[in-house]
Order: C-alpha cells, then sequence, then structure tokens
C-alpha cells in the first residue's frame, strides 16, 4: 500500500467504528458486474479506494469498479451481496471488474487504535479447543526465545513487532500485531505447539483489548482449573498446590525468583504461594527450581524391588501411584530418586532423595543414590527408582541424567575434572568450613556422647560418622571420620515450548 494510500485510509477512518473489520476480496473478474443490488455508488481516484470504501461499509459484500467514470475518475458501486448469493446477477458489463469479499482464513484488513488498517492473519475455520471461526491473531511467540518473556516491555508498551509476519498464520516467526492493543474481545484463544502438536484453549473474559488486561501488570483471576491449563502440553505435569492463574500471575512476595506468566497458571508443592517452581503458560520467566536454564530431563532406571535408601529423604509429597511419584523428583531439581510404597497404615509414601538407588502411598524424593551411599541402602518392601544408578562417576563428583543424549553427566567437586570426575584435585583446598548449604562455622563441637548438631537427617552426626568434629547438619567436612562431599547441583530445565499463539474473538 503506497504512502498516500495509507493516508486516505487513515482520513477515512476517522469518521468509522473503532474495532475488527474482516474484510479481503477474493481474484477479480473481468467484464462483469453485479446487477440489481447496489447500495452505493462513489466516484474515485482508483479500484484500490473503491475496495477500502467497501472495506469501511458494514453492508458493502462486493464491488463493481470502472475507469470509466466522470472527470477521470473510477465508478465504485457498492453492493449488498455477492455472486454466490445471487448467481444470476452477475452479467456482462465491458469496461467493468467484479471483486467479492471472501471469508476464507487468511490476511485481512483490520482498523487500529491509531486510526488506520494492519494487515492481520484471521482465522475463519473452526479451532478445536476454541470454536466457531473469527479468530484475529494478536501474538506468535517462539518459546526457545526471550523476546516476550515476562518482564519484556512488548507486554506494557504498543509497539509492533515484525507486522510482516502478523499476516503468515499460524506458524514459528515471532509477532506482535496491533490487535494487542485495538482490538476489543470477549474471548481469548491461547495454542502451544511443542514439536508438531498443537493443544489449544478458550479463556472467556470480555475487555477492550489484551493490552487493558496485562500492561498495568495487575493480577486478574482466571478460573479454568489446572486440568485445563495442563491440556496445552500433552501429558504435562504440575505440582499439586497453590494453582494461581489468569493474567499476570506471580507469587505475592516474587522472592526466591519463583514462577511467573502473563498468562496461564504457577503452582508448588507448599500450602502458600511464596515459592512456585513449576507453570504453564505464555509470556513467563522466574529461575526457582531450574527454570530458564539450560535443560536436562531425568528419566529412571528400572526400579529395585524391596529396597529404600535412607537419610537422604528430602521430600513425601501425596501420590497415588507410583509414577506420580516419578514426576514428583521430575519436578524438584535435587531429587535424584524416589523411594514409593506402602506405609505403616496400609495407604502409600512418595520419598523424594537428593540421592538415589530406592498418592497416598509413600514417596520419598531422595538428594542421592545406592550408588554413591551404599550403606544407605536398606531392605524394605518397597521399590527405589534411580535416574543415575549405573554411572561410573568418581566419588568426587555427583552424577546426573542426561537423558536427552542418553548419558549421564558428572557433576565434579572443585579441583577434581575429567569426565568421570576422574582426574585428581588441583588448586588449593579452600575453606571447608564455609560449605554450602551448612557452614561449619560458630557451631559447638560434637562427640559421641555431647550430640551438639543440627543434624535431621540422624541423631548425632559425631557418631554416624565415627568421629567428633564441628558438625552442623551433614558432614561436609571432618578431619576425624567419615566425610560426604556435596558439589554445587548442576541447574536443571524442563523441555521448553516450541511456539505459542494469542487469538482474540
Amino acid at each position: 500500500m503506497t504512502e498516500k494510500l495509507r493516508n486516505l485510509v487513515k482520513d477515512l477512518l476517522k469518521t468509522s467504528n473503532e474495532g475488527c473489520v474482516i474484510k479481503e476480496f477474493s481474484a477479480v473478474i473481468e467484464g462483469r458486474a453485479l446487477r440489481g443490488h447496489v447500495v452505493k455508488t462513489l466516484y474515485v481516484p482508483g479500484e484500490e479506494t473503491c475496495k477500502i470504501h467497501c472495506f469501511l461499509d458494514e453492508v458493502c459484500q462486493s464491488i463493481n469498479v470502472s475507469p470509466n467514470g466522470a472527470s477521470g475518475r473510477w465508478k465504485c458501486e457498492l453492493s449488498d451481496t455477492d455472486e454466490k448469493q445471487n448467481p444470476q446477477s452477475l452479467i456482462e458489463d465491458e469496461g467493468f471488474k467484479y471483486y467479492a469479499s471472501k471469508s476464507g482464513s487468511g490476511a485481512y484488513y483490520l482498523k487500529t487504535e491509531q486510526g488506520g488498517v494492519a494487515h492481520t492473519y484471521c482465522h475463519m475455520d473452526v479451532i478445536p479447543g476454541c470454536g466457531r471461526g473469527g479468530w484475529t491473531l494478536v501474538m506468535k511467540i517462539d518459546g526457545n526465545e526471550d523476546t516476550f518473556s515476562y518482564h519484556s516491555n512488548y507486554w506494557s508498551n504498543k509497539n509492533l513487532f515484525s507486522e510482516i509476519s502478523g499476516a503468515t498464520g499460524f506458524d514459528h516467526e515471532e509477532t506482535k500485531m496491533p490487535s494487542y492493543w485495538s482490538n476489543n474481545f470477549t474471548q481469548i484463544c491461547l495454542g502451544m505447539r511443542v514439536g508438531d502438536v498443537t493443544e489449544w484453549l478458550t479463556i472467556d473474559r470480555q475487555a477492550s483489548s489484551l493490552h487493558s488486561l496485562i500492561a498495568d501488570n495487575n493480577h486478574k483471576p482466571t478460573s479454568l482449573g489446572r486440568d485445563k491449563w495442563k491440556s496445552l502440553i500433552d501429558e504435562s505435569s504440575l505440582q499439586l498446590e497453590c494453582n494461581k492463574e489468569g493474567f499476570n500471575v506471580k507469587s505475592p512476595t516474587t522472592r526466591n525468583h519463583s514462577a511467573l506468566t502473563r498468562i496461564g497458571i504457577i503452582s508448588n508443592n507448599e500450602e502458600d504461594c511464596n515459592s512456585c517452581n513449576s507453570r504453564i503458560g505464555i509470556g513467563s520467566g522466574g529461575t526457582r527450581g531450574g527454570m530458564d536454564v539450560p535443560c536436562i530431563t531425568k528419566e529412571f532406571e528400572e526400579p529395585v524391588a524391596n529396597k529404600a535408601l535412607l537419610n537422604h529423604v528430602i521430600s513425601t509429597p501425596r501420590a497415588k501411584t507410583a509414577k506420580i511419584c516419578e514426576i514428583h523428583c521430575f519436578i524438584e531439581i535435587k531429587c535424584e530418586s524416589y523411594n514409593f510404597g506402602p506405609n505403616e497404615d496400609g495407604d502409600y509414601l512418595c520419598e523424594l532423595s537428593d540421592s538415589d538407588d530406592v498418592g497416598d502411598h509413600v514417596c520419598e524424593l531422595n538428594d542421592s543414590d545406592g550408588v554413591k551411599d551404599p550403606d544407605d541402602l536398606v531392605t524394605r518392601l518397597w521399590l527405589l527408582h534411580s535416574s543415575c544408578a549405573t554411572t561410573q562417576c568418581h566419588v568426587n563428583s555427583r552424577c546426573y541424567s542426561d537423558f536427552e543424549h542418553d548419558s549421564y553427566l558428572c557433576a565434579c567437586s572443585p579441583g577434581f575434572t575429567g569426565e568421570r570426575c576422574e582426574t585428581g584435585y588441583r588448586g588449593t583446598a579452600g575453606d571447608s568450613m564455609a560449605a554450602i548449604p551448612q557452614p561449619l562455622h560458630n557451631m559447638k563441637f560434637s562427640t559421641k556422647d555431647q550430640d551438639n548438631d543440627h543434624g535431621h537427617h540422624v541423631s548425632n552426626c559425631a557418631e554416624r560418622c565415627k568421629g567428633a568434629w564441628w558438625y552442623n547438619d551433614f558432614n561436609a567436612s571432618n578431619l576425624n571420620g567419615c566425610t560426604s562431599v556435596v558439589p554445587k547441583p548442576l541447574k536443571l530445565k524442563y523441555t521448553g515450548l516450541l511456539s505459542e499463539a494469542i487469538a482474540t474473538h
């Protein structure tokens, strides 16, 4: 569209109503005109201007246009029907061109707040999960990019992003169109694509624009429910508590880099929403629990029957099945294995551990495993599931499963190198009394008969480690007995979304 024509469009729109007008024209039919249905005749500079007049007229469905008008101008006739509804009315008329407005999916002229038009994709067919057509594209987001992350200014401003991509349909090209701030609506259609699969859901919400819901950064709740949000990603998992959803969703304190999302849901395993570390949504952020850092996924070895790992349980979430317990371990960044089995009441427990080799079952998440801590692997009528049970990482390391490459990663203690951390120590020893996360400075001296530690895994660290020392919660440093060096864990991330789309109706 030329600049002169753009200015003409703006002048014409100054007297028209705001909002979305969906109208595009089919291919020209030369030498014909629709007769008997003309509702308005105009004389205009050219055929494109005639199209714009039809675009602005709510009744117009087709046009007859001819260069043989008065004073060298084009004759423009607007009709209230088309040749499909009245085929007998389309007759030969030399010198005329006939255009009918079309109703299929494609790029249409939409009115904007600034008094112009934007060539924007409109989906006129049914979208599974959203319903009938007439959806106007607002944004397309690539989940692997940070263009539209939670803190991006694009959520609060009225700036375009890649306008040309707003006419190309539901593809992978990112865009933000004027419809973000110009179009009122009663429904929002959200889509998420992972691989070749796209899932959709509808939010029933009336607003003057999406910008009016999001730009002020204030939370506006929805009530779709966690299962509806999870339906956007096939076989997705989400922690069980909090479940705060809507627009501008974040924890009340936003502490500890907790999860947040512009449109979606956040959750955790606690009784409040102050430390959410899982989310499903569009325009997300937060690094708590390993979100938004390099991607390593978890998978689990075959269970070890009738075994459980003691002294490494970090969480005991609710789980009715072993699969749900496994999902809890996947979400918890420190979890390396879990114990799952019946408790004393005949129910079942899920225990998460920070080592490996082990719903209303016992589900225990562990921060270690039976390879690194074989003495803690005891007989119990349970199943122990390990994500790193067969690796050969050196004792001065921690193992993490890298199932994307069908392999594993060894996180070496400071000073150790090599694929399995097998290369000997180099460098200074450092201050082992300042071990993280349990520093030993200012701790009282503990002995076998004088327990001054802060341990919660065992009753007496001096007795457990067979030597007196300034213990805190575990033996990160001990010259008089056994040690258990715990290197800083690798940062994990769950598989990201490939693309996301927002359309309004």
